[in-house]
């Protein structure tokens, strides 16, 4: 005789939402992991006369030409890399700069992401939705066949 199995609508919604929230987390994880941050040096002319600023000739060649990058004469600028060396060596770079008569304060720079921010909580919570559901429809059937019994 062949047996029957019955699957309750509650383990099937538990199901697929544990699955989903699996799914969200991990996308989220991801592409949070993956993503290319960006950093680099603002440049600005200032009109402060200031005795302390490097020469732009006594940079080192790779921070010349970093500089370079990022500098339009007379103008606020600034240039960004995904590029690690040439990060570190925007976080190594003097604040005033002198180059071409002016002098250009210099800053770092870098963007944020909200990359994840929203997809690994919403993953989160229809796993916990998932669970709690099946955990429910497990205690139900306990209950039941202790009743039972």
């Amino acid at each position: 005789m062949a047996t029957t199995v019955t699957v309750r609508l509650s383990v099937v919604v538990g199901v697929i939402l544990l699955v989903a929230g699996g799914g969200f987390y991990g996308y989220g994880a991801y592409d949070a992991a993956t993503y290319d941050r960006e950093a680099g040096i603002d440049v600005a002319p200032t009109s402060t006369a200031n005795a302390t600023a490097t020469n732009f000739s006594d940079l080192p060649r790779e921070q010349q030409a970093l500089f370079l990058l990022a500098v339009e004469p007379g103008e606020d600028s600034y240039y960004m890399t995904t590029d690690e060396e040439l990060q570190d060596l925007s976080s190594e770079m003097p604040s005033h700069v002198r180059y071409d008569t002016t002098i250009y304060d210099v800053s770092g720079t870098h963007t944020d992401a909200v990359v994840g921010m929203y997809t690994i909580p919403f993953g989160m919570l229809l796993a916990a939705i998932g669970s709690v559901t099946l955990l429910g429809a497990g205690a139900t059937s306990i209950l039941r066949k202790v009743r039972d019994w």
